[in-house]
Formats: C-alpha cells, sequence, structure tokens
C-alpha cells in the first residue's frame, strides 16, 4: 500500500515504503493532505508542498493599514493579489489651506502682494494635481518587486502609488500645510519650503501622525537650472517634481544631497534624523539595496527625478510583513 501518494497537476508519483517523500518536481518534502475538517485522511494522499503553497498564494488577499516602515518615518496602506499584479500604496493626508504669511519676500514682493485667498476649485485643483505628479514619476517607473519562490514559481508586482486626500484628522497619515504661492520663478530655487517632520521619531509613538508642508505649486513640475541643483542635465533644466520627492519622505525616506547625520545630540529631537538616516541603510542592505548619501544626482531623493530600486526598500519591507504567512523576506527583491 502507498505510503504518499501525489497527484496534483504536473507531480504524478506514487511512493512506497522506503521511497523518500519528496516531491520530484520541486524537490519539497512531501506534506500529508489535510481536508476541511483538519483530521489526517488514513492513506496519507499528498500534494507537493511548493504546489499548494503556489495555490494558496495566488488566491490570497493582503492588506496593510498605517504601516510604519523600520526607518522610523511616514505612514501608509498596502493593498495586493497574490496572484500579481500592482502593490497599491496609499497615504492620506489631510490639507489645510493656507495663505503665507506677511514678511519681505525680496524680489517675489510685487508677486506675493497679488496672491488672493484660496479657492475651492483651486484647491480641487491642487489635490488632481498631487496624483497626477506621482503618476509622471513614481507611477511611470519601471522597477518591480519579484517573488522568487523555492518551489519553482515567481510573481511580478508593480508599485503603484496614491494619495488619498482626507477631511478628518484621525483618517489622515500626514498632515499638510499648504501655502499659497506664486508661480515659482525658474531662475529661483525655491520648492515653496517643502518638508516633513519627524514626528514618530521625536514622540517615540510609532502611529503619531506628521505635519508636512508644501507649496501651493508643489504638484507643477518646476523647471530649474541643472547648475543650481548640483548636477548636470541634458538640456540645462531640470523639470524638478516637488510633490514626488515628497511623497518619498512620506512613505519613509530620507534625502540623498545630505549625510545621514551622527547620533550624539542633546535630546532625541537633536538626533531624530540621523536615527532616521541609520535605519534607513539597515533597511536598504536588508532589501539588497545600498542608500546613497551627500549626492546631488537625477535621483527623485536627491534633486532629479529618477526612481531607483533603493527607493522602493518601505514597499518591499510592507510587502513581506503583508505575505509573511506565506512568504519570507529572502524571497523577494527589487528589480
Amino acid at each position: 500500500m502507498p505510503l504518499f501518494k501525489c497527484a496534483q497537476r504536473h507531480c504524478q508519483l506514487t511512493l512506497r515504503f522506503g521511497e523518500p517523500a519528496v516531491c520530484p518536481l520541486f524537490g519539497h518534502p512531501l506534506a500529508a493532505f489535510e481536508p476541511p475538517d483538519g483530521k489526517l485522511v488514513v492513506n496519507f494522499h499528498t500534494g507537493c508542498v511548493a504546489q499548494r503553497q503556489q495555490r494558496e498564494f495566488d488566491a490570497a488577499s493582503f492588506r496593510l493599514e498605517r504601516f510604519m516602515p523600520a526607518t522610523q518615518r511616514g505612514l501608509f496602506d498596502l493593498a495586493m493579489t497574490g496572484a500579481g499584479g500592482p502593490v497599491v500604496v496609499t497615504v492620506k493626508v489631510l490639507a489645510r489651506f493656507t495663505m503665507p504669511p506677511k514678511r519681505d519676500w525680496g524680489p517675489m514682493n510685487a508677486a506675493y502682494s497679488q496672491l488672493t485667498a484660496w479657492t475651492g476649485t483651486e484647491q480641487r485643483s491642487w489635490m488632481q494635481e498631487q496624483q497626477q505628479s506621482l503618476d509622471t514619476v513614481w507611477n511611470a517607473s519601471h522597477h518591480v518587486l519579484l517573488l522568487t519562490h523555492p518551489g519553482g514559481w515567481t510573481r511580478r508586482f508593480s508599485p503603484v502609488m496614491r494619495i488619498e486626500f482626507v477631511e478628518d484628522k484621525s483618517e489622515a497619515h500626514i498632515v499638510a500645510d499648504i501655502e499659497k504661492a506664486p508661480p515659482i520663478d525658474p531662475n529661483m530655487f525655491n520648492c515653496g519650503g517643502s518638508r516633513l517632520d519627524l514626528a514618530q521619531i521625536i514622540t517615540g509613538n510609532p502611529q503619531a501622525v506628521s505635519t508636512a508642508a508644501m507649496s501651493s505649486q508643489s504638484g507643477r513640475p518646476v523647471a530649474m537650472e541643472s547648475s543650481m541643483l548640483g548636477h548636470q542635465i541634458e538640456g540645462v533644466t531640470i523639470q524638478y517634481n516637488i510633490v514626488a520627492h515628497e511623497y518619498g519622505h512620506m512613505i519613509g525616506l530620507p534625502d540623498e544631497y545630505n549625510s545621514g547625520g551622527a547620533i550624539g545630540g542633546k535630546d532625541i529631537k537633536a538626533d531624530a534624523y540621523a536615527i532616521h538616516c541609520q535605519a534607513t541603510d539597515k533597511l536598504a542592505l536588508k532589501a539588497g539595496q545600498v542608500w546613497h548619501w551627500n549626492e546631488r544626482t537625477d535621483s527623485l531623493m536627491s534633486t532629479g527625478n529618477v526612481v531607483h530600486a533603493r527607493h522602493l526598500i518601505t514597499v518591499w519591507e510592507a510587502v513581506t510583513y503583508a505575505t509573511e504567512r506565506l512568504t519570507k523576506p529572502a524571497m523577494w527583491s527589487i528589480i
């Protein structure tokens, strides 16, 4: 009487006493088939472990909410299905539309003096521009997350970056103050003072909602002289995408144009950026990447618009968490 039987598609074999209980197709140990009631059948009919895992993975859906990466910065949601396709990353933003303070704006005084209060139409247009800008940079990237299962099957997943505007702070991952500004002068390196704080590290609360500052111009690619960015671009100017860069911070990435810093300040606030950067280095290596520091290049997290594989390290981490029941981190790579 057979001890094991492998009767799945592409794997036909009956094992007898004394033969190794190994799937001949994938080299995986055979596991006894368990019916829905959880009881082990007496005749030990089995299937190949790898094939069962593949079918289970393909049929599964995976979700994370308010995921904070190991870089200790940013929050986002993630949704994907095992059959392949997009990995949807969503950052929920509460936008607070503000006017600039009264001060001396130098050469831009006349332009600032002509600004009028935000209208509802302007606010809606601004929100639409943010997603459009993400589409032209993040969602035009060809980098994917690759699952290589030791059972001999693979799956490819394309990250799709989304920004969703919410009205309730309790739903938000980021609260952004959007300051109205005149059109940016291409001869001035002015990104509207865009930034995102490090509230999660400073407060010690992983779910703390960070505050961002952005400009009314952030959704519009800005023509900058390449010499002002510290690197040369063919055609002299570069269409710098502000919101795409800031979105990188929202999903947990640091800048590349400065150093990672050193821990040794007076308090956690002084050390926060260094903590963030050191954690980024560790996560990058875990994901098979190397982060870049002190470089002014065409990279998105430096002074350009190019998405590199390393920019997906926090998405890689989220995917390994979401699928940990069925995969191991070593099975995932960024290509």
